[in-house]
């Protein structure tokens, strides 16, 4: 047993960024130190276009080194390894997986996949890569669903980097038939996720002004907004509730160079 004056907090951060589509989740997470990201859904031009010249390491989903695609049946295996090396790259200090939505795909695949394999399933329709798309996972795959996540997750909490996992959010009706704003994945990870998460950040955009003198600050939010939000939204550092999404400020909280 360990005593608390030997804890050492670690400066990485163990983050879920949670936001709608163009408020600027890869941008920010592309400006951690030393990047890599693997571009699961196939959406990193116009943050690097934005960026305009960042340095980082990336894979992407959907083809491999040699630009030949990657079938949907061997993308989840493709990730894992591609993750695994960035683990390994002394050259990389935050790995980040955009998007959950993406990836979450990439697991239900390689499940269908292997339903031939598995005993619980043997009534459950076949899948190929033709139907796959149309053919939902049955009740006892989707605690297999489950341990893709935690198990992908826990392994890379103990990667010692930086984790940045981005997410999309949606409102849908919870077991008393209340709308309620989620993270946007199946099953119970749903509402369980965000608990394997030091930090759960929203990015959204804020607007002032009308017509051409209308301006938009990209903004984090790190407190829930209400009784409705349900995505987790939390902070290990001294955050306000709200404030732009500015790397410098970040870095200062963080006591990084």
């Amino acid at each position: 047993m360990k005593s608390s004056t030997t804890y050492n907090p670690s400066s990485n951060l163990f983050l879920l960024l949670v936001g709608s589509p163009g408020t600027g989740k890869t941008t920010l997470a592309l400006q951690f130190p030393k990047p890599y990201i693997f571009d699961a859904d196939g959406n990193l031009s116009g943050p690097v276009r934005h960026l305009k010249g960042v340095g980082f390491k990336y894979d992407s989903g959907l083809v491999d080194d040699d630009n030949k695609p990657v079938t949907p049946f061997n993308r989840w295996n493709h990730m894992t390894k591609c993750i695994t090396a960035a683990v390994k790259d002394p050259d990389v200090e935050t790995i980040i997986l955009d998007s959950l939505s993406a990836w979450s795909e990439y697991a239900k695949d390689d499940i269908k996949r292997q339903r031939g394999l598995n005993p619980m399933a043997k009534n459950a329709p076949s899948v190929n890569e033709t139907n796959r798309g149309i053919i939902p996972l049955i009740q006892q795959e989707w605690d297999t669903f489950a341990f893709y996540f935690t198990n992908l997750i826990t392994n890379l909490k103990g990667c010692g980097k930086s984790v940045i996992i981005t997410a999309h959010h949606e409102l849908k009706t919870d077991a008393q038939d209340i709308m309620r704003d989620f993270i946007c994945v199946q099953g119970r990870m749903r509402s369980q996720i965000s608990g394997m998460f030091g930090d759960v950040w929203n990015t959204y955009i804020k607007s002032a002004g009308m017509g051409d003198k209308a301006t938009y600050t990209r903004m984090l939010r790190v407190v829930p907004t209400n009784g409705m939000d349900q995505r987790g939204l939390k902070k290990t550092l001294d955050f306000p509730p709200t404030f732009p999404a500015d790397m410098g400020y970040i870095k200062s909280k963080l006591e990084w160079k």
